[in-house]
C-alpha cells in the first residue's frame, strides 16, 4: 500500500470507515469528493478496478444514504443521496469504497438567502474551455462553488457576495466517451456534458482522405 493510500486509510479509520482490499486488487474513484449544497440531493461516482475483484461502500453517516451500488464486483456506479443541512455550518462525511474514500462536504443553511444561477447547465466541446455562470442574489448573502470532477477546476476567487458570476475551466478530453459533471454554484447545481473527442477524430480523418484524393 503506497503512502497515500495509508494516509487515506487512517482518515478513513477515524471517521469510522474501515479500510481494506481484496488480495491482488487496487481501486480508484473518479472524484475524491463533492460539495454539496444545504438544500442537499442525489450525486454518482465511478469506482474502477479490474473484473472480479469485489467491493462494498462503507456509510455511517445517517445524513448520507446509499441509493444503489452498495456492493458490486469489477466497474461500478455508486449512487447517494444526501438530506437537507438543516444547520447554518459545514458538515463533512466519508463514504469508503474498500481503501477509497469519497467524501462530501455540506454547505450550511443560509437563513434569509435564496440563490438563482444562470445557465444551469452548459455543454463544451472535447477541446474544452471556460464557462461563466451568473448568480443572483441578495448583496449580504455569501455562497461558494465546487466541482465534483477532476477534470474540472474553479478559476473564479470564491466564496463571493451577492450578485456575481463564477468562472471554471474544463480541461480536453481526450476520451472517445462523453463525459458529464456536476459544478455546484451558490449551492445550486450546474450539470455540464463535454464531447468525446472521437467526433473530431474521425473529422481530422475524412479531411485527410479528401486531401489525399484531390488531384495534383
Amino acid at each position: 500500500m503506497s503512502a497515500q493510500s495509508l494516509i487515506l486509510a487512517s482518515a478513513l479509520l477515524l471517521l469510522g470507515v474501515p479500510a481494506t482490499a481484496q488480495t491482488g486488487c487496487q481501486y480508484t474513484l473518479d472524484s475524491p469528493g463533492y460539495l454539496m449544497g444545504a438544500q442537499g440531493g442525489t450525486l454518482r461516482f465511478d469506482v474502477s478496478t479490474a473484473a472480479g475483484c469485489t467491493w462494498q461502500v462503507f456509510n455511517q453517516t445517517p445524513w448520507v444514504t446509499v441509493v444503489s451500488g452498495g456492493s458490486g464486483s469489477g466497474p461500478g456506479t455508486v449512487t447517494l443521496s444526501v438530506a437537507a443541512n438543516p444547520g447554518t455550518e459545514a458538515r463533512i462525511a466519508a463514504v469508503g469504497v474498500q481503501t477509497e474514500g469519497f467524501f462530501v462536504v455540506q454547505e450550511g443553511a443560509t437563513p434569509g438567502c435564496a440563490f438563482g444561477i444562470a445557465p444551469t447547465s452548459a455543454t463544451v466541446p472535447a477541446a474544452g474551455g471556460d464557462v461563466t455562470v451568473a448568480v443572483t442574489t441578495a448583496s449580504t448573502c455569501s455562497w461558494s462553488a465546487g466541482s465534483n470532477k477532476v477534470w474540472i477546476s474553479v478559476v473564479s476567487p470564491v466564496p463571493g457576495r451577492g450578485n456575481g458570476s463564477l468562472m471554471y475551466r474544463v480541461l480536453a478530453n481526450t476520451g472517445t466517451a462523453p463525459r458529464s459533471a456536476v459544478v455546484t454554484v451558490a449551492g445550486q447545481p450546474h450539470t455540464v456534458t463535454q464531447a468525446g473527442s472521437s467526433q473530431s477524430r474521425q473529422e481530422r480523418g475524412k479531411f485527410t482522405m479528401r486531401e489525399s484524393l484531390r488531384p495534383s
